[in-house]
């Protein structure tokens, strides 16, 4: 099956490397913009492809899950645009990733993780950290100074982002192991968020989650596409359908159909779509 792109590639000029102040209303109001491209992207390990020439723009203030059986490569994915592969000396990594007019092969891994942050399906925040050092780690890790005042106000705004201050405010001195899984979690997306990133990747973040957790981040989620973009990895198609904007289907290392969520849960192009959503198989 060819490569799906949806919807048709834009020229890397009109790519604007400003980030928009529009309302949200006139976000929506006109076509989409894009913020990421990959180009004939290509994961393999130890000589074995796991994703084979993935061709897809991404919608600037939008969701786009990312969905598939085990093992099609759906993390692979997304651990490829935050340059994880990177760590793992039997990964290679060929084709172009572009954030905007950025390519981020081309910079060094840091400075991607500066501009897109992830968050994996087990919550990470550091055990040796309190709450309020966890949303600042991004500065602390780099070396940036910051004033009593502006620590004070990147942690009351990061965690009110993250749907997280009324329940944190009072406990900024805990450890952020010591909280619930769900709280760990949005604690993570407040870490992201705290150093502006403008692409959040999410690798099944609610799979380890109660039902209570789960609607939170997903609530979560929708808040936050008002002002980034975010890219989720998800089994859980009922939860694509109930979050996302945009819906790309992977199987076996190849991306086989992406379009608008609605469409793709109504009116999918491809036979092994329907039979995924249909439940024949995953």
């Amino acid at each position: 099956m060819g490569q799906n792109k949806f919807p048709k590639p834009i020229k890397k000029a009109s790519l604007n490397n400003n980030l928009s102040h529009r309302s949200y209303a006139s976000k929506i109001a006109s076509p989409p913009k894009y913020i990421l491209r990959a180009e004939d992207l290509s994961v393999g390990f130890s000589g074995k492809t796991v994703l084979n020439k993935i061709n897809m723009d991404v919608a600037e203030y939008a969701v786009t899950a990312i969905m598939g059986p085990s093992g099609c490569g759906k993390s692979t994915f997304i651990r490829a645009i935050n340059r994880m592969h990177d760590l793992d000396d039997k990964a290679t990594v060929s084709g172009k990733l572009y954030l905007r007019k950025d390519d981020l092969f081309a910079a060094s891994a840091m400075e991607v993780r500066r501009r897109v942050g992830m968050v994996f399906q087990k919550p990470n925040p550091f055990p040796s950290m309190t709450v309020a050092e966890n949303v600042l780690a991004g500065y602390t890790l780099n070396g940036i100074s910051l004033k009593r005042h502006e620590k004070e106000q990147l942690v009351e705004e990061n965690l009110q982002k993250a749907a997280l201050w009324s329940e944190m405010k009072d406990r900024l001195h805990d450890r952020g192991n010591f909280l619930s899984g769900g709280q760990q979690q949005r604690l993570c997306i407040a870490r992201s968020l705290a150093i502006k990133v403008e692409i959040l990747l999410l690798d099944e973040p609610t799979s380890a989650l109660d039902p209570l957790a789960t609607l939170k981040i997903e609530n979560l989620i929708q808040k936050l596409k008002k002002e980034i973009t975010i890219l989720m990895v998800t089994h859980n198609t009922g939860q694509a359908s109930r979050i996302s904007d945009y819906t790309a289907f992977i199987y076996l290392g190849e991306l086989i159909e992406y379009n608008k969520t609605k469409k793709i849960f109504t009116v999918p192009k491809d036979k092994r779509t329907e039979r995924y959503l249909s439940g024949k198989f995953g």
